[in-house]
């Protein structure tokens, strides 16, 4: 089954089921060692009762920071003023539920980090001018050095340019988790559980998945 389809992909690493397989998989495309806490509802509203985007995946994360993962089997359909839009509205989302939280003891102080993770199955052509990078980690800098963090980071991922990628890649997580969303027979299945063998786990219920699928679909629907 394909993991860049929504349903199969959250049914194979939502965090209530398996708590550390988002946590891993985030983990190896930041850098950094983060825990997911859990995931938030997809659609919500502002304070004022205006409507928020739909989010293929939200979570938040053990130090209050949110992550937004986006899979995406057709580049296009995901533009950078889309992006930018889900990274604004992951910064309202979080301010919202803050100082609904905290009250008149909010402060600008309260508000984390937001990540917006891309997963392009099939990526926009300006993603395959270099054919040596397929993760893409962007922030905001100043052009004079001002050391100034400001809260929203990107990583776009191309998953058609990472299974073309032309040398051999490393043995470690981020490969396993990439590698594993652009299997695509049983081949390069059983050759990945030879590499990562705790991948068995989650080829088994693909396996199963692939059984009876509509109940996946069901759940998801």
């Amino acid at each position: 089954l394909p993991l860049t389809y929504d349903p199969f992909f959250k049914y194979i690493f939502h965090p209530d089921v398996h708590p550390d397989r988002l946590s891993r998989l985030v983990s190896s495309i930041l850098g950094i060692n983060v825990r997911v806490l859990h995931v938030l509802p997809n659609e919500d509203s502002m304070m004022d009762g205006a409507s928020l985007l739909i989010m293929d995946l939200l979570a938040e994360m053990e130090d209050g920071s949110l992550v937004n993962i986006e899979v995406q089997k057709q580049g296009y359909a995901f533009p950078a003023q889309r992006i930018s839009c889900y990274s604004s509205d992951l910064v309202m989302r979080q301010y919202a539920r803050v100082k609904g939280i905290k009250g008149r003891a909010f402060t600008y102080q309260d508000i984390k980090k937001v990540y917006v993770i891309v997963l392009f199955e099939k990526s926009p052509g300006i993603f395959h001018k270099n054919h040596y990078a397929y993760l893409h980690h962007g922030r905001t800098r100043f052009d004079t050095g001002l050391d100034m963090e400001l809260l929203q980071e990107y990583y776009l991922i191309a998953l058609d340019v990472f299974r073309n990628f032309p040398y051999p890649k490393d043995k470690n997580e981020q490969t396993a988790w990439l590698s594993l969303l652009v299997t695509e027979d049983l081949k390069e299945a059983e050759a990945l559980i030879n590499r990562y063998p705790w991948l068995r786990e989650i080829y088994e219920e693909i396996a199963m998945l692939r059984q009876k699928p509509e109940e996946v679909l069901g759940m998801f629907s």
